[in-house]
């Protein structure tokens, strides 16, 4: 997992190609193109959602994990609570190739929070959970990007 600051994720993009597209992407569009949902920016290898979320203030303990891609969060306007687990304890919705997607309960967990202009990269198979309330936001607007690796 990498958090930092939007300012930063240039020093990120050796990781992988792909993120090098999401960056040249990022520093081109006019944010007003975006449409809500899926935005392509390279066919399946890298696309966009644009997401406004209504935030949970329900902690569940499930946490999703990917194996195709990164999961790039990043917090457009707003804040949001998000949940980092470790320790992976059980798989309760096994792994889905098609959608991407399985969850699993992690016997240990980090809590942190993502303001305004901030972004987290969840690398294939790092468990998290997204959209928890935070003192000052009860809503999120937020990009998730698929950045296929």
């Amino acid at each position: 997992m990498i958090y930092d600051q939007l300012a930063n994720l240039t020093k990120y993009q050796g990781i992988h190609p792909n993120l090098k597209t999401v960056i040249e992407f990022l520093d081109q569009v006019d944010s007003d193109s975006l449409v809500m949902g899926r935005n392509d920016i390279s066919g399946e290898d890298v696309f966009l959602m644009l997401q406004e979320n209504e935030l949970s203030e329900t902690f569940t303990g499930h946490y999703e994990y990917h194996k195709k891609y990164l999961d790039l969060h990043i917090t457009v306007e707003g804040e949001e609570t998000m949940v980092y687990g470790f320790d992976k304890n059980l798989e309760i919705k096994p792994y889905d190739a098609k959608d991407d997607y399985g969850l699993v309960t992690c016997l240990q967990k980090e809590t942190f929070l993502i303001p305004e202009n901030h972004f987290v990269l969840f690398l294939p198979g790092e468990a998290h959970e997204p959209s928890k309330v935070t003192l000052n936001s009860k809503k999120v607007i937020k990009y998730v990007v698929k950045i296929a690796i």
